[in-house]
């Protein structure tokens, strides 16, 4: 079941903006290091 944070991650394209910057030349675990920290603005 989708909760209201997970719908949130969803509405701000957080895990589709993190493979568009690595797409665009972030190194990729900056990318996943930059998800990371928005998840955790989400989440915690």
């Amino acid at each position: 079941p989708s909760t209201r944070k997970a719908a949130e991650v969803v509405t701000k394209y957080i895990i589709i903006d993190m493979y568009a910057k690595a797409v665009q030349g972030m190194p990729a675990e900056d990318a996943v290091k930059w998800a990371e920290a928005e998840l955790t603005k989400v989440y915690v």
